[in-house]
């Protein structure tokens, strides 16, 4: 066996100081992007474990990494932040220690890890939101390790995934807007964002056809920009002909979307219904009267978790493509405006 890598190890062989290779690992400011990503792969490579600080059991519990880009974090109570904490939770009786793994826009545009990605004794790591493919191919490559995509999936099948249903809730709460009389919905969500905005647009869609009603390209409502970062409520631009009711992809752009009617004086459900998704409330108050479809966060991070360590137990293991049922909630923002609109097939 070879001697032990130490950071004087990658200093030398990267003709730096020890300092500077501390300041990499450690994220810290004084190294350029460049440097830093180097000294990550090349520790790495080598091996290079962190030191465990005396009277600690590095063995005694399992490391996981969850990446997630910055983006789905800005507000302090997001989905991913609640989601995080549940998965948390589901590790502790397994002796499972998560660490968060934020990736800023420069990381997932340049492909380079986070600061504390490479270096360390990593068991698994959980990939959770939306990446852009070709940071999900360079996670996949460099990690080494067991890994399971979470709210997201590769887009040809490729990897280990848990998703919610997100075909079939959207399909219903589309059908549940039906239902209730209303003919002329909007869908609000920015497509080719994520897959979970277009899987839940793709069920939105087939509950129109299903009911004889022709998509109106007009009424799908983008909720943000190219860049993923979402709008304001005075951004959001609305059809000239507005429709009664609205499937919003998220439970926190369905909280966007009545700001920014109520901007414009419409009331909900009075004047436009709405239904979300996630049965989720980014803010306190507004958000807790929406209908929408329940994705059970201790749920989804319970069987993450599980499957997770079966792949870390087997390496053989291969779960496919998961997906979490969902239910409806139903609350008081839509109303009735006519008879059910009725099924063709």
């Amino acid at each position: 066996m070879g001697n032990r890598v130490t950071m004087q190890t990658i200093a030398d062989q990267l003709g730096i100081s020890p300092a500077a290779v501390s300041k990499a690992l450690k994220g810290q400011k004084g190294v350029s992007a460049s440097l830093r990503q180097k000294v990550l792969d090349l520790a790495q490579s080598e091996g290079y474990q962190q030191t465990v600080h005396a009277g600690r059991r590095d063995d005694s519990f399992t490391r996981i990494r969850v990446f997630v880009p910055a983006r789905f974090l800005d507000q302090e109570q997001s989905f991913y932040w609640m989601l995080y904490q549940e998965l948390s939770r589901a590790a502790r009786p397994r002796h499972g220690n998560l660490y968060l793994e934020v990736v800023e826009p420069d990381m997932e545009q340049s492909c380079l890890l986070p600061p504390m990605g490479a270096p360390g004794r990593t068991d698994g790591a959980i990939i959770m939101g939306a990446f852009h493919p070709a940071y999900k191919r360079m996670l996949s490559g460099k990690l080494n390790l067991p890994y399971l995509f979470l709210d997201t999936e590769w887009p040809d099948g490729e990897g280990d995934s848990l998703i919610s249903d997100n075909l079939e809730g959207g399909m219903e709460m589309t059908s549940y807007l039906l239902r209730h009389g209303h003919r002329r919905i909007g869908y609000f969500g920015t497509l080719l964002q994520t897959e979970s905005i277009d899987d839940r647009y793709f069920g939105y869609y087939k509950a129109l056809m299903h009911h004889g009603i022709a998509l109106d390209p007009a009424l799908v409502v983008n909720d943000r920009a190219p860049d993923g970062i979402s709008f304001r409520p005075e951004d959001v631009a609305f059809p000239d002909n507005l429709p009664t009711a609205f499937f919003c992809n998220c439970d926190a752009s369905a909280d966007l979307l009545i700001r920014a009617l109520g901007l414009r004086g419409l009331r909900v459900p009075d004047d436009v219904s709405v239904a979300g998704f996630d049965n989720y409330a980014p803010l306190p108050g507004i958000m807790t009267q929406v209908t929408t479809w329940e994705v059970s966060l201790p749920g989804m991070a319970q069987q993450a978790i599980s499957l997770l360590y079966q792949k870390l137990q087997d390496p053989a293991f291969h779960a496919g493509r998961s997906i979490l049922p969902g239910r409806l909630i139903e609350r008081d923002s839509v109303r009735t405006v006519g008879d059910p609109v009725p099924l063709l097939i």
